[in-house]
């Protein structure tokens, strides 16, 4: 199993938490594997942070999990491998359960990430079952929606330098959508930033603009038009920046 953590972070613990219900008649089990770290999630990029192989002094599982701290490193991707599972009374169950995975540490301002899982999302108006947050919650099967034309505001809470932005409108139907990015140090004056105006048909992967802008604190996505009906729908954003530390907010 493998985990995107959506930026790269300093990271210092990890805690997992297996299966574990014996009131209910199951067999006392544990579990043998190793957690790694990468930052670019390429195969033979990985390192071990914690390793529960082997038998040695293990106990069966308990709802706490397992916890394990280390050293500092630097990482985007968590992976899980899994060896073997030792059940009580089961020599043939192999199967791997996992409840939770939990990992501490802190956001690497200096690297470039996904600003939006730390942003604040309004729109100028949604329709009640598609939320504004839904553009932004990533889930790319998930949408906002409302009555065109509309418009979706990021707020990045805080200055930062923009690499690229992607928008990934609903794709279905062979549909296009019309729209204009903005950028904004001050949320008042906006700077086009990418716009699409074509009959192109949208796709899961949407639009990547790739485009270097300093000191960028709001993003604004106007949503024009759509080729089926009155409506807009934006099923994600990505906005991919680094923390910018010289300039002055306003």
């Amino acid at each position: 199993m493998q985990v995107d953590l959506e930026a790269v972070c300093s990271i210092d613990r990890v805690n997992l938490q297996a299966w574990f219900n014996p009131d209910e008649g199951h067999a006392d089990r544990y579990y043998e594997y190793k957690i790694l770290a990468s930052t670019t999630g390429e195969d033979g990029s990985f390192t071990v942070i914690a390793d529960h192989t082997g038998t040695d002094n293990r106990t069966w599982n308990t709802p706490e999990g397992e916890s394990d701290t280390f050293e500092s490193v630097k990482a985007r991707y968590i992976r899980i491998e899994h060896s073997a599972t030792r059940a009580n009374g089961q020599p043939n169950n192999h199967n791997a359960h996992l409840r939770e995975l939990q990992v501490y540490g802190t956001l690497c301002q200096d690297e470039t990430h996904n600003l939006i899982a730390y942003s604040s999302v309004s729109a100028s108006g949604a329709e009640e079952w598609y939320p504004a947050e839904n553009a932004a919650d990533g889930d790319v099967d998930s949408f906002w929606g409302a009555e065109g034309p509309a418009a979706l505001y990021v707020d990045l809470n805080g200055i930062y330098d923009l690499s690229s932005i992607q928008v990934i409108p609903y794709f279905s139907n062979d549909r296009c959508y019309n729209y204009e990015i903005y950028t904004s140090l001050d949320g008042r004056d906006y700077t086009l930033y990418g716009e699409k105006k074509d009959e192109t048909p949208q796709t899961r992967q949407g639009e990547t603009y790739t485009k270097d802008q300093e000191a960028v604190r709001s993003v604004m996505i106007s949503m024009l038009s759509n080729s089926k009906n009155p409506s807009v729908h934006l099923n994600e954003v990505r906005i991919m920046g680094k923390l910018n530390t010289s300039a002055t907010p306003p």
